[in-house]
């Protein structure tokens, strides 16, 4: 568990045959459900797909989120990734660099949860 944004924030990581399931809640529930995985093996950047299978489509940080995440991950395994995450915090779309000061500090938390 970690505080980001002065919200209490708990972690879940469960690697399976297939994929890996990551769950990042700071309200105690699952939240969006997407699915994001490694799309291009071939050039010299991959790029990540991220789909929304259940819940809030049009929030900036939970896909920026999914999308750091998606990349970490990638690096690390060609399994796709299954994320859970409700947030507490509320930033603003146009807010660009709390955006990225919230998506970076729950991008670390979740890389020190799979780390272990």
């Amino acid at each position: 568990a970690c505080v980001i944004a002065g919200h209490h924030t708990e972690f879940v990581c469960c690697a399976y045959a297939d994929r890996v399931w990551l769950l990042v809640t700071q309200t105690g529930k699952p939240g969006t459900l997407l699915e994001a995985a490694k799309e291009t093996e071939g050039g010299l950047t991959p790029t990540y797909d991220v789909a929304t299978l259940l819940g809030k489509r049009d929030c900036l940080l939970i896909d920026l989120i999914a999308r750091r995440l998606a990349e970490w991950f990638g690096e690390r395994t060609s399994k796709e990734l299954l994320l859970s995450i409700s947030l507490a915090v509320d930033v603003p779309d146009d807010d660009a660099e709390r955006l990225a000061s919230v998506a970076a500090d729950v991008v670390d938390c979740c890389v020190g949860i799979a780390l272990l």
